[in-house]
């Protein structure tokens, strides 16, 4: 059983209400972990968002589906989002320099994998649990394939939080514990 931490640990959040010129920080969210998500994604003030699966925040699908959603650029927007976040959902946050639709279009291409005899399979990275175990297991060439556009994957786990960095130059991964 995932046992998240009761909150962001303030290393993690301190990162994440930091801005970097020409990055975009976003979010992936699950609606499976996090119930209260589609009621957040469906308010006038939610900040954008795409849903992985294409479905509407207050769909049965969209209550249940993974989520990229941009994190406000504003820090009282910013803090507020990322302070509602449930650690037990577990999220993870994407750091990239692209806006969130050709991002978005990136992510969507990696949730479906071929698995046995070629048949398709669901590749739940929104899942920090998922992704950290994931991550570490890639080649170089799988690795530049899977960031594609982006920066960095901060992952919140169990014990602690990791940053994977990868490297534009020749794809090796970085690996970053934040408390």
């Amino acid at each position: 059983m995932h046992r998240a931490p009761a909150a962001l640990p303030a290393a993690l959040r301190a990162r994440l209400l930091q801005r970097t010129p020409g990055v975009g920080q976003f979010a992936l969210l699950d609606g499976a972990l996090d119930q209260r998500l589609s009621d957040r994604l469906a308010r006038g003030d939610a900040p954008p968002s795409r849903c992985l699966w294409s479905a509407e925040p207050a769909s049965a699908l969209g209550q249940v589906a993974p989520w990229l959603v941009e994190l406000p650029p504003e820090p009282a927007g910013r803090a507020s989002f990322v302070d509602a976040l449930s650690p037990a959902g577990c999220p993870v946050f994407v750091a990239a320099p692209q806006p969130l639709a050709p991002l978005w279009r990136h992510l969507r291409q990696l949730a479906v994998v071929p698995g046995p005899e070629g048949r398709p399979l669901h590749f739940r990275f929104w899942d920090s649990r998922v992704l950290a175990a994931a991550l570490p297991l890639l080649s170089a060439a799988q690795r530049q394939e899977f960031f594609g556009p982006i920066d960095s994957f901060q992952i919140v786990g169990e014990i602690q939080c990791v940053v994977y960095e990868r490297s534009r130059v020749d794809g090796e991964l970085t690996t970053t514990c934040v408390a």
